[in-house]
């Protein structure tokens, strides 16, 4: 709405990496790519997928 006050604050500086811990420790979670690899592996799904992030 138009005159709203965000309610988003922005901070400039690196937040930290999130942890997951609890949802190891909950549900016995465990990632199936170390995260170099699924970044990697994210960024060429990108790529071979451009319909993704269309305008």
């Amino acid at each position: 709405m138009q005159g709203e006050a965000p309610n988003i604050g922005y901070i400039d500086r690196d937040r930290h990496p999130m942890d997951i811990g609890r949802i190891v420790q909950d549900v016995g979670y465990a990632p199936r790519f170390a995260p170099r690899a699924a970044y990697a592996d994210f960024l060429d799904w990108l790529k071979r997928t451009p319909d993704f992030r269309s305008n």
